[in-house]
């Protein structure tokens, strides 16, 4: 039988994405949940939450797959002591966009490109006295709304790679919390550094992140990893309710749209397998490779193998699956304590450190050249570090353009510190180089091929 796995209708049953596809550049569904509980979810809290995180999702580069649009959010802007507020700005950077009138309504300003009267104040992009802001509230990582939507995607994620395809009745609690007619919080935000080390030392960075085990209370236990930068515990069910449920599953929903799972039926199958596979690795003959330097000089290197890679793998996930089983689910002290460490993480995203290919074609395709010249007005100063990538990529491209890997190229390339020395530094080293333009644009030209 297929029915609703919330109400149990069988007429109809439709797919869900279990992340919002508005928050998520990939697809992770759930195919039996009705029009009406799809729907209403949507209304009750997924968009206050898809609202709420815009400018994340915005400078992530996350575009729902209902439209080419860009996540909107709002901007606030302080000119001549007055301010004005774009609570729809889709753009990659700040800066105005469109004419804005102060909120006392006595002054509207625009961009130069847009201003053709003299009742509307033009603002020149680079004007120093323009001051911009973006507004976010981290209470909503905490919010009764953020936490039915985390409900949700475990609830639906525990599901799906169970294939329950009804409503299951052991599930009440956390059913129930969803759907609004229960308040007992069934979600916590954890406050750990282990946890949190453990998930960064996984997969790609600002990925959604799942680890489904068996903790110590003899329950099915969620952890979820949203965008790496907060981490929330789900209680499902004790395990005598749901023998037969699988014990680790690992997901990983990859910003450039990939999925990476790994699911054992029981944990102690994974354990063997990873002993297995450090074995298999220790024998092997491949593992290792002599490379010559120089007539003289040789060296023994590790040869980056399939094998290699997935022991890695396996690794880094048994590490996180011990820091994750040390973890008491019901402390309910958690967003406190992590609210400072949210803080920085919120505005390293914000302030555009975060560099993807999508983001570098998005700021490669605002540069325009013409005549030998190059026109950079629509961009600001936060695009610095990524048009000097483009730059670098440029002059030393790499011999196979399809084998780049952007987390390395940025970590040669950039400082993880970004401030106005960094800022004048990069200026300097291409402004001196006298085929920077060049480079620029043949940087640009090969991230189309890629």
């Amino acid at each position: 039988m297929e029915a609703c796995i919330y109400c149990n209708r069988d007429d109809k049953v439709t797919e869900s994405h279990i992340i919002p596809n508005a928050l998520s550049n990939g697809t992770m569904k759930n195919y039996y949940v009705c029009p009406l509980h799809n729907n209403s979810f949507s209304d009750a809290f997924e968009t206050k939450i898809i609202s709420g995180l815009g400018i994340i999702a915005n400078r992530l580069d996350i575009i729902s797959t209902n439209g080419n649009d860009y996540p909107r959010y709002t901007v606030e802007y302080e000119w001549d002591g007055k301010t004005f507020i774009d609570n729809k700005h889709t753009s990659i950077n700040g800066w105005i966009d469109k004419i804005l009138e102060s909120t006392d309504r006595t002054m509207k300003i625009g961009p130069k490109n847009k201003v053709h009267t003299e009742k509307i104040v033009a603002i020149d992009f680079a004007d120093a006295n323009l001051k911009i802001n973006f507004p976010i509230n981290l209470e909503i990582f905490n919010s009764y709304e953020m936490k039915r939507l985390i409900a949700k995607i475990a609830y639906e994620w525990f599901c799906s790679f169970n294939k329950i395809t009804t409503m299951p009745e052991f599930l009440y609690e956390l059913r129930e919390f969803i759907l609004g007619e229960s308040t007992n919080d069934v979600v916590e935000v954890i406050n750990d550094l282990k946890i949190k080390n453990a998930f960064n030392g996984i997969g790609g960075d600002y990925s959604h992140k799942l680890l489904t085990f068996i903790n110590s209370n003899n329950k099915y236990c969620v952890i979820i990893a949203f965008w790496d930068i907060v981490y929330y515990a789900v209680e499902i069910c004790h395990v005598s309710s749901f023998p037969e449920g699988k014990e680790l599953f690992y997901r990983e929903q990859v910003l450039d749209s990939s999925h990476i799972p790994y699911v054992k039926q029981t944990q102690k199958e994974f354990e063997f397998e990873f002993g297995d596979s450090l074995k298999n690795l220790y024998y092997s003959k491949d593992i290792f490779e002599e490379k010559m330097l120089s007539n003289s000089v040789k060296i023994t290197a590790l040869n980056p193998s399939v094998q290699l890679n997935e022991t890695s793998f396996k690794i880094n996930l048994m590490m996180l699956l011990n820091a994750c089983e040390n973890y008491i689910c019901g402390q309910k002290e958690g967003f406190e304590g992590y609210y400072q460490i949210l803080k920085n993480e919120v505005d390293e995203i914000i302030r555009s450190s975060v560099v993807t290919p999508r983001k570098l074609r998005r700021i490669a395709d605002a540069i325009k050249f013409q005549n030998n010249s190059v026109d950079m007005s629509a961009l600001t100063i936060m695009q610095l570090p990524i048009i000097y990538l483009i730059y670098k990529l440029g002059k030393n491209p790499p011999q196979n353009l399809t084998d780049i890997n952007f987390k390395e190229f940025t970590k040669k390339h950039l400082s993880t510190i970004f401030n106005e020395k960094v800022a004048d530094e990069l200026t300097k080293e291409m402004v001196e180089d006298s085929h920077w333009i060049f480079y620029l644009e043949q940087g640009t030209k090969y991230l189309k091929q890629i």
